[in-house]
């Protein structure tokens, strides 16, 4: 069974579109392996793997009943999942932007398992980083920012899965007038103004997963529509920060926001990159802090 769609599409929209929409977290599998067929369209998604920022992390399919000695079932995810028959899991080496590369390529592949049918569920705090570690071979140089389990998905969510949704709010997605401005964040930018295929690369970040559903990302639109610049909110009193492992769960809720627009950009045809070089000139509050401009070429 394939995950159910949080919101529906139109026949008329892309294929990453609809994949987006339908991506859901997902904690309880049937434990079927995964075909062989499955595991190698999910290798050549990884080996295909381009980022934004030139970072290269390096990821894994990890069989649960081929770890050996390392299980990691059970406690190695604190009890979350039940009968995940895999995971996906990545490290990446210290560095500027490594946090939004790993997670845009992470997000990718997590897409791409969507689409084979996948149930999958981004896991960056509540799983045992010391067991992955030894699984993945970790690097001394390298950082275990997330994991995903990779599986057939139950036909019902679990109790415990049924509770974490709703005690994160997972349904619960974040207004255009919080998370998208026009020019400066006095002025709320409108799906009209944006503009059909803009607003539906930015509809795609508000439908990203983020950490306990933050929906950190605030998009400017700038200089007269030509960038689109991507900030981090740092609530205050929050634990927005970096989080054990060295890990800055912003920073990754970032990468999964460029991913969803660069993604759905490439899809309709509109024209530029992500540059992170210098911070654009308007003036935004304190807590805001820059990660990229999307440039229109």
């Amino acid at each position: 069974m394939t995950n159910p769609p949080p919101s529906t599409p139109t026949t008329a929209e892309p294929a990453i579109v609809q994949t987006i929409r339908q991506r859901t977290s997902w904690r309880a599998y049937t434990g079927e392996p995964l075909g062989d067929a499955t595991l190698e369209q999910l290798r050549t998604a990884i080996a295909e793997l381009e980022t934004p920022f030139g970072n290269e992390p390096r990821f894994e399919i990890l069989i649960t009943a081929e770890s050996g000695s390392i299980d990691l079932r059970g406690m190695a995810t604190y009890g979350v999942l039940r009968n995940p028959p895999a995971f996906l899991a990545g490290a990446i080496a210290p560095g500027p932007h490594a946090l939004e590369d790993f997670a845009f390529a992470f997000e990718s592949i997590v897409l791409r398992a969507t689409e084979l049918g996948l149930g999958t569920c981004w896991i960056a705090g509540s799983f045992s980083r010391s067991r992955f570690s030894r699984a993945l071979r970790l690097g001394v140089d390298e950082l275990l920012p997330a994991i995903s389990p990779l599986g057939q998905p139950t036909s019902e969510r679990g109790l415990r899965d049924r509770l974490m949704r709703f005690s994160g709010g997972s349904q619960n997605r974040k207004p255009w007038s919080e998370l998208f401005f026009d020019g400066d964040i006095a002025q709320p930018l409108t799906e009209a103004k944006a503009g059909q295929a803009y607003a539906t690369a930015l509809e795609m970040v508000r439908l990203g997963p983020s950490a306990r559903n933050r929906q950190p990302w605030r998009i400017v639109r700038s200089d007269d529509g030509k960038h689109f610049d991507l900030y981090v909110f740092r609530e205050s009193g929050l634990l927005t920060r970096v989080q054990p492992g060295g890990i800055d769960m912003a920073r990754l809720d970032a990468g999964i926001a460029l991913c969803h627009f660069e993604r759905t950009a490439r899809a309709l045809g509109l024209p530029g990159e992500w540059r992170a070089d210098e911070a654009p000139a308007g003036k935004v509050p304190e807590a805001f802090e820059f990660i990229a401009s999307w440039q229109i070429a």
